[in-house]
């Protein structure tokens, strides 16, 4: 309906809502502007998000698998190992750096004299700050509240710029990318982790298709969903308007960040995921995997084969 602009789940996840309380939740949503509602969608750092793909283990080695070869060697160890070994009094710049639990990875792997790290959300800042000093890490890692897009930063001054599942937040995209490459030195290195699937979440017919068949080949204990223990919940394209009243950042250009990033810099890996099935298969019914037990792993690696 209106190219999918709004469509029937619209109308059941309303009425799901109101009935489990969620009414306050909607005004609210629908009151606030945009930033607003950005904000109001990240200002809790202790929220649980839910139960996504990322979170069992084995994917988790799987993902290490795809990006360094190796199961039990993780991004952070590769990237640092081959793009910033030896090198001395690095200074970095992280963009939507949310709670901060990525920088001081980076600062114990690298040599680093700073990592300037920015987020919209003040709560996750907060939380950021705290975490670092409570790590020793306060003089290196500062975090600071801001709006990415009217951020004012020196040309050529970093050395490493990374954007780790924030990239597919930020619009207009080309302009991003375009200070990133001003801000990066000469010889910098723009790390970049990233959904790059549709825009919108916009998936295909075929993607959907697939994505329930393959949740329909699970027993029911591995179907329940986190929020209320639905084991027949349908997996479906979220209309754009859904997508605009929770959080009007999300994914709002993601199919673009792959053509952008070969238009505005020079890209010097690529290291694809493959997660888009697993992605629509295990959202909010992850946590049914762990612990993995025998019948769960038999049935996770048969979705790691698609």
């Amino acid at each position: 309906m209106f190219n999918n602009f709004i469509n029937y789940h619209d109308f059941t996840r309303l009425i799901w809502g109101i009935r489990h309380g969620y009414l306050r939740i909607i005004i609210s949503r629908l009151t606030k502007g945009r930033i607003g509602r950005v904000k109001d969608a990240w200002k809790d750092s202790n929220k649980k998000r839910g139960s996504t793909w990322w979170m069992i283990p084995e994917i988790g080695q799987r993902i290490n698998k795809c990006m360094t070869g190796e199961e039990s060697t993780d991004y952070y160890t590769y990237v640092s190992e081959k793009y910033l070994s030896g090198k001395k009094q690095l200074v970095g710049l992280s963009l939507g750096c949310g709670t901060g639990h990525r920088e001081p990875k980076w600062a114990g792997l690298g040599d680093f004299q700073r990592i300037d790290a920015y987020d919209i959300s003040d709560n996750s800042i907060k939380t950021a700050k705290k975490q670092a000093e409570e790590k020793g890490m306060g003089n290196i890692l500062n975090y600071y509240a801001a709006d990415i897009h009217k951020l004012d930063l020196p040309a050529n001054e970093y050395d490493v710029v990374f954007i780790e599942h924030s990239l597919h937040h930020f619009s207009p995209l080309k302009s991003v990318l375009e200070n990133v490459n001003k801000w990066l030195k000469p010889d910098g290195v723009f790390i970049v982790n990233e959904f790059v699937g549709p825009t919108r979440f916009q998936w295909t017919k075929k993607q959907i298709d697939a994505a329930n068949h393959a949740r329909s080949l699970l027993p029911e204990k591995y179907r329940a969903h986190i929020v209320d223990g639905a084991v027949n919940r349908i997996i479906f394209r979220p209309s754009r308007m859904s997508m605009l009243a929770k959080d009007p950042s999300e994914a709002i250009e993601s199919a673009m960040i792959m053509p952008l990033l070969k238009e505005c810099l020079t890209v010097a890996e690529y290291k694809p995921c493959y997660g888009a099935m697993l992605h629509l298969l295990f959202e909010g019914i992850a946590q049914n995997f762990l612990p993995l037990d025998d019948e769960g792993s038999q049935r996770l690696n048969m979705f790691l084969e698609i």
